[in-house]
């Protein structure tokens, strides 16, 4: 599931989700720039998700863009099921059960 975040909350190294003029990229956010008295924000390891492509040089977006980050359905019901496959892994010896 993905939620909208605001760019003042972007996380530096984080990986985030980016709409930028009808298109949809994906990048890891390095920080801010500026720049023709205009400030940006730089992404590396930028990935087109439309076309598939993978972009070598940083890209800078701007505050106007969207960006959204991935959020996990159910993290606590999905920690405590990996808890319950370790325990029972364990008790019957098997290393490849999976409930």
């Amino acid at each position: 599931m993905f939620q909208t975040i605001p760019p003042d909350e972007l996380v530096i190294g984080k990986k985030y989700g980016i709409v930028c003029k009808g298109d949809d990229f994906s990048g890891v956010y390095k920080g801010p720039a500026v720049g023709c008295g205009r400030q940006f924000l730089v992404f590396d390891k930028v990935y087109d998700n439309i076309e598939e492509i993978d972009f070598i040089t940083p890209f800078y977006f701007t505050k106007y863009d969207l960006y959204y980050e991935f959020i996990a359905e159910f993290p606590q019901w999905q920690m405590e099921r990996r808890a319950v496959n370790l325990i029972v892994r364990r008790l019957i010896g098997d290393d490849c059960f999976y409930w």
